[in-house]
C-alpha cells in the first residue's frame, strides 16, 4: 500500500542509515562523485569492480586504499559539464587525502563507508573524466528539510540531483520542480525489474519523475530455523495469521530457560515496529491511512477501540503468554543480538537489515544463513497484510535540459544500478558479507562473488510484500502532512507503547484512550494548510474502492464501522 510518505521519513531514514552502508541512501552517498557524458570503456569499470574485491580484504588496516585508489595517469581534463550534487549532513574533510583520492572521493566515503566510498569515487573518476562536481551541503533530512529543499528548488539553488524527501515525488512534480524522466526510462531495461508498488510511487499522472534506490524496504519475521527444528515446529506458510504467530510464540517460548519467542523494541523508538503490527490489524497509527478531523481541516487519531487492538497484542505477548523479551534495555541492537545469540527465536525486521545477520558468512562462531529464515509478517484477522514496501527516491532538477540533463541521468543510473553499486557489493563480498537487502536492479544482482551467498530468505518474504496491491496515496489527493508533525507524532506514541510493554497492570483500553486524547489535543488539533472536506471525500472514495476490491472482509467490518462515512464527507 502507498501512504503519505512523510509519516515514514525519520524512521525510514534512520533505519536505512543504521543498516545500509552503500545503498538505501545510495545516490547521496556515491553521488557526491557522479557521472559524465563520455565514458572510457565499460570493461575498465568492470575490471576495477573485480580488483576491488581483492583490495577490500585488507580494508581493516587501510592497506587496501593504496591498492585501489591509484594516482591518475594523466591530468584530469577540464570539465565539460558540472553537476551540483547533494550530500547528507555535515561532512568533514581530512587534511591529508589518501594517495590519488580527491575531496569528492572522501565526501562519498563519509556516506557509504570509507572503503566503498573511495572505491566508488575512484571507479567513477577513471570512467567519467569530463564532469565537474559542486557539492551542496545541507541537512535536507532534518525535520524542516523538505520545505528547505522545495524553497531551494524554487529559488534555483538546489542540487541537480536531489532526494524526494518524503519518499514521494508528487510535491515536487506538482510544483514543476522534477524533470520528466519517462523517455529515458523507456530505454532503460532495469526499470522493468522494479516492483510495481515502487514504480507507482515514481509515476505521477502517467509520467515517471523519480527512481528508487537499489533496495526495496519490506518487513518480515526473522526466525531461527534451527530452533524451530529443535522444537518440532513446521515452517509457517506465506499466509500464516497473527493467531498462528501467537500459537507458535507460546509453543517456542521457555522463560525458565531464558528462551523467548520474540524480542521487543522498547527503547528509544518503540513506535517503529508497533506500527508494523498495527497495519495488518487495520489500525491507522502512523501510516495505514489518514483520518480527518470533524471539519476536515486537520487529522484525528483512530478510535481508541481500534488503537487498543495492537496495544493488547503487545501486552499479551509480554505478560499473558510470557513469550516476549521486554525491558528498558531492549533496543534495536539488542533485538538483533538476541536472535544471533539464540535468546529470541523470532523478530520483526526490515528486509534491508538482513545483511546484518550475515556479516561473517563462513566464520566459525557466528550465525550462518542456514540457521536463519525470513517469513512474511502475519496476516491480520480481517485479511490485511503488512503493506510497508518502500524505498528512497531520487529526482533530477527540472531546470536541467539538453546535454546536462543527459549527464544527470547517466549519473543517477550509474550509482543506483550501475558499476558503482556493483563495486560496493563486491567490497561487501570480499569482506565475507552479503548486501544489506534484496537488490531490485538486475545489473546489481549479477555480482556472483556475493549472490552465491545470498540466502533464500529475502525472496521468501519480499515476493509476498511486492505482491501487495498498491493503495491510494493521500498525497495524490492533496493530503500532505508536515514532516515536523510526523516526527512529533512518533515521539508522542512512544510512552504509550512502552507502558503496555513494561507494566503488567496496564489496561490496553485505558492506554489507548490516553493515546487518542493526548495526540488529538497536543498535535492533531493544529490545522494543516490546504486540507478540505472535498479532498478527504475524493481520497476516501478511492480508499474504500481499494479495500472493497482487495480486502472485502476488512471493508465489510472495521472499515465500514469506522471509516466509510468519509466517502461522503
Amino acid at each position: 500500500m502507498s501512504v503519505d510518505s512523510d509519516l515514514h521519513v525519520s524512521r525510514r531514514k534512520l533505519l536505512g542509515t543504521l543498516s545500509i552502508g552503500a545503498a538505501a541512501l545510495g545516490l547521496a552517498a556515491c553521488a557526491s562523485s557522479p557521472s559524465s557524458a563520455t565514458a572510457t570503456s565499460s570493461s575498465s569499470a568492470a575490471a576495477q569492480a573485480a580488483t576491488s574485491s581483492t583490495a577490500a580484504v585488507s580494508h581493516r588496516n587501510g592497506a587496501w586504499m593504496k591498492a585501489a585508489v591509484k594516482p591518475a595517469a594523466t591530468a584530469t581534463p577540464k570539465p565539460e559539464v558540472t553537476l551540483t550534487l547533494w550530500q547528507v549532513g555535515n561532512v568533514s574533510f581530512p587534511s591529508v587525502l589518501p594517495q590519488g583520492a580527491t575531496v569528492i572521493d572522501l565526501m562519498a566515503a563519509q556516506q557509504v563507508g570509507l572503503d566503498q566510498g573511495l572505491l566508488c569515487g575512484a571507479a567513477f573518476h577513471s570512467t567519467y573524466q569530463n564532469v565537474g562536481i559542486k557539492p551542496v551541503l545541507k541537512a535536507y533530512w532534518s525535520g524542516k528539510g523538505k520545505q528547505e529543499l522545495l524553497t531551494d528548488l524554487a529559488g534555483g539553488t538546489a542540487p541537480d540531483i536531489y532526494p524526494a524527501i518524503g519518499d514521494d515525488p508528487t510535491p515536487y512534480v506538482s510544483q514543476k520542480l522534477a524533470a520528466d524522466l519517462t523517455d529515458y526510462v523507456k530505454k532503460w531495461p532495469p526499470w522493468k525489474s522494479i516492483p510495481p508498488a515502487l514504480q507507482d510511487v515514481a509515476t505521477v499522472n502517467g509520467k515517471i519523475y523519480a527512481l528508487p534506490t537499489d533496495k526495496a524496504r519490506g518487513y518480515g519475521i526473522v526466525y531461527r530455523k534451527d530452533i524451530f527444528a529443535e522444537k518440532g515446529i513446521a515452517t509457517p506458510g506465506d499466509n500464516w495469521t497473527i493467531d498462528d504467530f501467537t500459537t507458535v510464540a507460546q509453543k517456542v517460548a521457555d522463560p525458565a530457560k531464558k528462551l523467548w519467542a520474540i524480542s521487543m523494541l522498547v527503547t528509544p523508538w518503540p513506535n517503529w515496529y508497533f506500527d508494523e503490527w498495527a497495519q495488518p490489524m487495520g489500525v491507522p497509527v502512523l501510516s495505514l491511512f489518514l483520518v480527518p478531523s470533524k471539519d476536515g481541516t486537520s487529522l484525528s487519531m483512530a478510535p481508541a477501540e481500534e488503537l487498543a487492538k495492537p496495544l493488547k497484542f503487545y501486552k499479551d505477548l509480554v505478560f499473558t503468554w510470557k513469550a516476549a523479551l521486554s525491558g528498558m534495555s531492549q533496543s534495536y541492537g539488542t533485538m538483533m543480538s538476541d536472535i544471533i545469540n539464540g535468546q529470541a527465536v523470532m523478530n520483526l525486521q526490515q528486509t534491508v537489515q538482513m545483511g546484518g545477520f550475515f556479516s561473517h558468512v563462513g566464520v566459525k562462531g557466528f550465525i550462518q544463513p542456514d540457521q536463519i529464515g525470513l517469513l512474511p509478517v502475519p496476516v491480520g484477522p480481517e485479511g490485511l497484510r503488512n503493506y510497508d514496501l518502500g524505498s528512497n527516491y531520487w529526482c533530477i532538477n527540472s531546470s536541467l535540459s539538453g546535454k546536462k540533463l543527459d549527464v544527470a541521468w547517466q549519473a543517477l543510473t550509474y550509482f543506483l544500478a550501475g558499476p558503482a553499486e556493483q563495486l560496493a557489493i563486491a567490497v561487501t563480498g570480499a569482506a565475507g558479507g552479503i548486501p544489506p537487502g534484496p537488490p531490485i536492479y538486475p545489473t546489481v544482482v549479477e555480482t556472483p562473488d556475493v549472490t552465491q551467498r545470498v540466502p533464500e530468505q529475502w525472496s521468501h518474504s519480499s515476493k509476498v510484500a511486492v505482491s501487495v496491491p498498491v493503495s491510494p496515496n493521500p498525497g495524490r489527493f492533496g493530503i500532505n502532512v508536515p514532516g515536523v508533525m510526523s516526527s512529533k507524532l512518533q515521539d508522542l506514541i512512544n510512552p504509550f507503547v512502552q507502558e503496555v510493554l513494561l507494566q503488567a497492570n496496564a489496561n490496553p483500553m485505558d492506554v489507548a484512550t490516553k493515546m487518542h486524547n493526548s495526540i488529538n489535543s497536543q498535535l492533531y488539533s493544529q490545522p494543516i494548510s490546504g486540507l478540505t472536506k472535498e479532498k478527504w471525500h475524493s481520497y476516501y472514495q478511492a480508499l474504500g474502492a481499494y479495500f472493497q476490491k482487495n480486502y472485502p472482509k476488512y471493508y465489510a467490518g472495521t472499515y465500514t464501522q469506522y471509516y466509510k462515512k468519509y466517502e461522503s464527507f
